[in-house]
C-alpha cells in the first residue's frame, strides 16, 4: 500500500520539466535542481520498478541538460536495464549510454545482459542493446560480444542488420583483432538486398578509410558498381566521399569515376549530393576542363538559389559548403568568383557566423595588388556595423593581407597608413598589438612614408578621445615612438610634448608611459641642440628666433633660451611626479629625462655637448631578423656550456648541486645556516648605509594607491556611422583592372633569409592503433596466410627442405668419415661419379619443386578477386 501511495504522489518527468521552467532566476533553478536530486536519491532506492525507473529517467534528464553527476547511480541503472518491461528497459539503456564510461565498475555486470538482449526476439530490444554497445564499448565487451554481433548480421530483419552493420565500426576500433574474423562479413553487406544496409556498410568503410585509405583500393570495383547503379542519395554521398579518399592513391581511378560524377550532377536534384561531387572533383579532377566547367556551373546555380530570397532554399549549410567549393575551385576556375562576387560579398552580412567566415576567407584569397584598395574598403564598411567578434576578424584579415610577404600587395604606403588610422577608430577595435607592430615596422622599412606616419602619430596623441579604448594603448605607444624617433618630421614640438605629458598619460599602463617619456627625451635633445647651435634652421624659424649669426651662434642668447625654458618648464610641471613612480622602468626614464634637464641648465652654452647627445639618436634603426642571434659568430676562446651540469667543472661539486634535484624555489648555491645568517646581517647593514647616503633616490615608505585606468574627465568616443546599405554595387570590386597611382615605395628587408625549423612529430598512440587496424584489414583483403612471408612469397615445401637437409648431412658424414681401407683417394672413381650424378639429380629435382611452388603461388594470387598489388595491377579489368 505504501509503495502504491509513493507511486501516486511521485513527481514525473513532466512535473520536473514544468517546475524547472517556472524558475525564472538562476539561483531559484539551482535550488530546485538540488531539491529534485534529494527526492531522486530516495526514490531510486525503492523496490517498485515504476518508481525506480521514473527516478532514473529524471536523473538522466538532469544529467543531460544541467550536467548533474549520475555516476553514483550506476548500479541502479543496471537494475533498470534488466527489468522485463520494455519501457523500463529503454530508460535504463538510455541512462547507461549517457553516463557509462570505460572506468565504470558495473560494466562487468552487463555482459550477459547484453548477450541476452542481443538475441532477443523483440527487434527493438536487440536494437537498443546494439546502440548501447556502440556507445559504451570497451575492449572486453567487444571481445565477448563480437560473435553475437556477427550472428545478427545475418538476421532477416532490416532493422537488426542495419544496426549490427553500423556497430562494427566501434567493434573494429576497440578491438582490432576482431577484424580478421568480422571484416569479410562487413564486405559481404555491400551485396545486401536492402539499400539501407548497403549504406550502413559504406558508412563504416568510409570512417575506417579516413584513418588509412590504402587497403580499401581493393574494393574499388564493387564501390564503382554501387556508384553507377544506386539511386539512394545518402548512399551516393558516402560513396563519393569514399572515392575522394581513394583518388589521390590511384590516378587512374579519378579518370574512371569522372563520368559517373558528372552524370550524378546532371540528373540529381539533391544539392548536398552535387556539392559532394564538386568537392570530390577538387580533390583529383582539377585537370579535367570539362568536368570543372560543369561543376562551376552547378555551383553557381546553388549559390544563386541559396540567396534567392525564398525561405525554402535559404539553407546556411548549403551556403557554407558552396563557398568552400568556390574556394577549392578558385585556382583553376577564377572566373567563377567574378560571376558570383555579389553573392559572396553579401554573405559577409549573413546571420550564420560560419557563412560569414567562409565568405571572408574567400574574399581574402581573391585579393591582389589591383583590387586591394576596393577589398579593404568593403571589409571596412562591414566592420563598422558587425558584431564584436566578426568585426575583429575583418580587421585582422585586413592587417594580415596587407602585411603579407613584406607588404607585397601595397603599392601606396600613404594610403595604407591612412587605413591603419581608420582601423583604430572602428568602435569594436581590438587589434592594437598588430597595429603597433605594423606602424613601427613600416617606419623602419619604408623611409618615404615616415612623414605620413608622423602626422598620424600626432593625430593619435592629440586626440584624447581615442585613449578611452584600452586596446589603443599599444597604438599610442607606437605613436609616441614614431614622434620621438622621427622628431625632425613631427611638426610643432611644443604641441607634441604637451600631448605626450597630458594628465591622462598617467592613467596609461607603465610600459606605455615609459615609451612616452623616452619620446619626450628625444624631442628635448633635438630641441635643445637646435636651440643651442642653430644647426636646424627649420626648428629655429618655427620658434621665431630673432637673429642667427653667420658663425652659427644666436644673436641674443636669452631670447634663444626662452623657448627651451618654456619646454623645460612644461616637462617639470607634468612629469616631475613620475620620478617616484611605482614602476622601475618609468622611474628610470623620468630620471634620465630630468638628468638631461639639469645638464642643459648647467651647460647651457655648450652646443657641442648637446650636439653629441643628439648624435646618439641620429642613426636610423632598421629591421632585424628574428634569427640574428643564432648567426652571431662565437669569439675565439669562448666556451659555451650546453648544459648547466657542466658548471660543475668550473665551480666544483661542493658549490653546485644537481639542478634536477633542486626545487624551483631553491638557490643555486647552498650554504650552511650560520653562513646564511651572517650574510643576511652583513647585507642588511650595507643596505641601510646606502639608504642613508642616497636617501633622495629611494621611494618614500608611504605608498599611495593608483587611480583608475581612465579618469572621469575622459571624453567619450563618438562611434563611427554604420552603413545599412549592404547591396554593394559589383563595380566596387574590379578584380582585373590594375590600379597603381604611383611607383611603389622601397621596402627595406632583412638581407639574410630566416631559417625554417621543422620539428619531427612523434608517433602517437592513436597512430599506432590505426596502423594495426589497417594492417589487419589489408591482411584480410589479401587472404594472407599466417605462414606466408611479408613479401607475399610462400615458404619452401617441407619435403624439399627435408631432402636438401638430408643431402647436406650425407655429404658432411662422407667427408668426416672416409671409406674403410684408406682415404678418399681409395674410393673407386665409378662410385664417386655415380654419387655425383645422384647429387645433381636431387638438386635439379629440388629446383623444379621450387619453380612449381612459385608458379602455383602466382596463379593463386592471380585468381584472387581481392588482391593487393602495385599500382599497375590493383584492379586491371576495372581500370584498364
Amino acid at each position: 500500500m505504501a509503495a502504491v501511495m509513493d507511486y501516486l504522489f511521485q513527481r514525473s518527468l513532466d512535473d520536473l520539466v514544468k517546475g524547472l521552467r517556472s524558475q525564472a532566476a538562476a539561483s531559484g533553478e539551482s535550488r530546485y535542481v538540488a531539491k529534485a536530486l534529494e527526492e531522486i536519491r530516495k526514490e531510486i532506492k525503492a523496490t517498485d520498478p515504476h518508481i525506480k525507473a521514473a527516478a532514473v529517467h529524471k536523473l538522466a534528464y538532469l544529467n543531460a541538460l544541467h550536467g548533474v553527476d549520475m555516476a553514483w547511480a550506476a548500479f541502479q541503472v543496471v537494475e533498470v536495464m534488466s527489468m522485463p518491461k520494455f519501457s523500463h528497459k529503454k530508460i535504463g539503456y538510455l541512462a547507461a549510454s549517457q553516463s557509462f564510461t570505460d572506468s565504470t565498475d558495473v560494466l562487468l555486470l552487463i555482459t550477459n545482459l547484453l548477450k541476452k538482449d542481443l538475441s532477443s526476439k523483440n527487434e527493438f530490444e536487440a536494437g537498443m542493446a546494439l546502440e548501447c554497445l556502440s556507445r559504451i564499448a570497451t575492449p572486453d565487451l567487444v571481445r565477448d560480444l563480437t560473435q553475437d554481433v556477427l550472428t545478427m548480421l545475418g538476421s532477416s530483419k532490416l532493422y537488426i542488420r542495419k544496426k549490427a552493420t553500423l556497430v562494427l565500426f566501434k567493434v573494429f576500433s576497440k578491438h582490432p583483432e576482431s577484424i580478421r574474423v568480422a571484416f569479410k562479413r562487413l564486405v559481404e553487406k555491400l551485396d545486401d538486398r536492402d539499400s539501407q544496409v548497403v549504406a550502413a556498410c559504406v558508412s563504416v568503410l568510409h570512417e575506417l578509410a579516413r584513418q588509412d585509405p590504402q587497403p580499401y583500393l581493393l574494393l574499388a570495383p564493387e564501390l564503382y558498381r554501387l556508384l553507377v547503379e544506386s539511386t539512394n542519395n545518402w548512399l551516393l554521398i558516402k560513396l563519393v566521399k569514399l572515392f575522394a579518399l581513394l583518388m589521390p592513391l590511384e590516378p587512374r581511378l579519378a579518370k574512371k569515376i569522372a563520368e559517373p560524377l558528372c552524370e550524378q550532377m546532371r540528373r540529381t536534384s539533391a544539392k548536398s549530393l552535387v556539392l559532394e561531387c564538386i568537392r570530390t572533383i577538387t580533390v583529383g579532377l582539377l585537370d579535367n576542363t570539362e568536368v570543372v566547367e560543369l561543376a562551376a556551373g552547378k555551383l553557381q546555380e546553388i549559390l544563386a538559389a541559396s540567396h534567392g530570397g525564398d525561405g525554402e532554399d535559404d539553407d546556411p549549410n548549403l551556403k557554407y559548403l558552396g563557398l568552400q567549393a568556390v574556394l577549392d575551385l578558385l585556382p583553376v576556375y577564377p572566373q567563377l568568383v567574378t560571376q558570383s562576387k555579389s553573392v559572396i560579398i553579401s554573405c559577409l552580412n549573413d546571420v550564420d557566423p560560419s557563412v560569414q567566415m567562409a565568405s571572408l576567407r574567400l574574399i581574402v584569397s581573391m585579393v591582389s595588388d589591383s583590387n586591394l584598395a576596393d577589398t579593404v574598403q568593403i571589409l571596412m564598411r562591414y566592420a563598422l556595423s558587425a558584431e564584436k567578434i566578426f568585426c575583429n576578424e575583418l580587421l585582422s584579415s585586413i592587417l594580415s593581407t596587407c602585411s603579407r610577404s613584406f607588404y607585397e600587395l601595397v603599392t601606396d604606403f600613404s594610403w595604407y597608413v591612412g587605413v591603419l588610422g581608420e582601423l583604430v577608430r572602428v568602435p569594436n577595435f581590438e587589434q592594437g598589438k598588430e597595429v603597433e607592430r605594423q606602424l613601427v615596422d613600416i617606419g623602419l622599412r619604408v623611409e618615404s612614408v615616415r612623414k605620413d606616419l608622423s602626422r598620424l602619430a600626432r593625430d593619435f596623441l592629440i586626440d584624447s578621445s581615442t585613449w578611452e579604448n584600452s586596446h589603443i594603448h599599444r597604438v599610442l605607444a607606437a605613436a609616441a615612438w614614431i614622434a620621438g624617433e622621427y622628431v625632425e618630421l613631427a611638426g610643432d614640438l611644443f604641441e607634441i610634448v604637451e600631448a605626450l605629458l597630458q594628465p591622462r598619460m598617467k592613467k596609461l599602463p607603465p610600459s606605455v608611459q615609459a615609451v612616452f617619456l623616452q619620446a619626450v627625451l628625444k624631442i628635448l635633445v633635438h630641441f635643445a641642440s637646435a636651440a643651442a647651435t642653430a644647426v636646424d634652421a627649420e626648428v629655429v624659424d618655427k620658434f621665431e628666433y630673432e637673429e642667427i649669426k653667420s658663425n652659427g651662434n644666436v644673436a641674443d642668447e636669452e631670447q634663444a633660451q626662452e623657448p627651451l625654458g618654456r619646454m623645460v618648464t612644461l616637462i617639470r610641471e607634468n612629469a616631475g611626479s613620475l620620478q617616484s613612480h611605482v614602476d622601475t622602468e618609468v622611474q628610470e626614464r623620468a630620471s634620465n629625462l630630468f638628468g638631461l634637464i639639469s645638464f642643459i641648465e648647467d651647460e647651457a652654452g655648450s652646443g657641442e655637448m648637446l650636439a653629441g647627445i643628439r648624435e646618439a639618436f641620429a642613426k636610423d634603426l632598421g629591421p632585424v631578423s628574428q634569427f640574428s642571434q643564432q648567426r652571431v659568430v662565437v669569439p675565439d676562446g669562448l666556451e659555451l656550456l650546453d648544459d648547466l651540469s657542466e658548471l660543475k667543472i668550473v665551480l666544483g661539486d661542493d658549490q653546485l648541486q644537481d639542478t634536477e634535484l633542486l626545487p624551483e624555489s631553491s638557490l643555486l648555491f647552498t650554504h650552511k645556516k650560520e653562513e646564511d645568517t651572517a650574510f643576511v646581517d652583513e647585507s642588511a647593514g650595507l643596505l641601510e648605509q646606502h639608504r642613508k647616503k642616497n636617501e633622495k633616490y629611494y621611494l618614500p615608505k608611504e605608498t599611495r594607491q593608483e587611480e583608475g585606468l581612465l579618469g572621469a574627465e575622459a571624453p567619450q568616443a563618438q562611434p563611427a556611422a554604420a552603413d545599412d546599405n549592404y547591396k554593394l554595387a559589383e563595380e566596387l570590386l574590379v578584380w582585373n583592372k590594375p590600379k597603381r597611382p604611383k611607383a611603389r615605395s622601397v621596402v627595406v628587408k632583412v638581407t639574410d633569409e630566416e631559417n625554417d625549423f621543422v620539428s619531427v612529430p612523434m608517433t602517437s598512440k592513436g597512430a599506432l592503433k590505426n596502423s594495426v587496424l589497417s594492417t589487419a584489414i589489408r591482411d584480410v583483403l589479401l587472404n594472407n596466410k599466417s605462414g606466408s612471408h611479408r613479401d607475399g612469397s610462400l615458404p619452401e615445401s617441407s619435403n624439399a627442405a627435408q631432402k636438401h637437409h638430408h643431402h647436406h648431412r650425407r655429404r658432411h658424414r662422407r667427408e668426416k668419415h672416409p671409406a674403410e681401407g684408406g682415404d678418399l683417394t681409395a674410393v673407386p672413381q665409378e662410385g664417386l661419379d655415380s654419387e655425383k650424378q645422384q647429387d645433381q639429380g636431387e638438386q635439379q629435382q629440388q629446383d623444379q619443386e621450387k619453380q612449381r611452388s612459385k608458379r602455383q603461388h602466382h596463379r593463386k594470387r592471380a585468381k584472387s578477386p581481392l588482391k593487393f598489388a602495385p599500382r599497375a595491377a590493383v584492379v586491371p579489368d576495372f581500370l584498364l
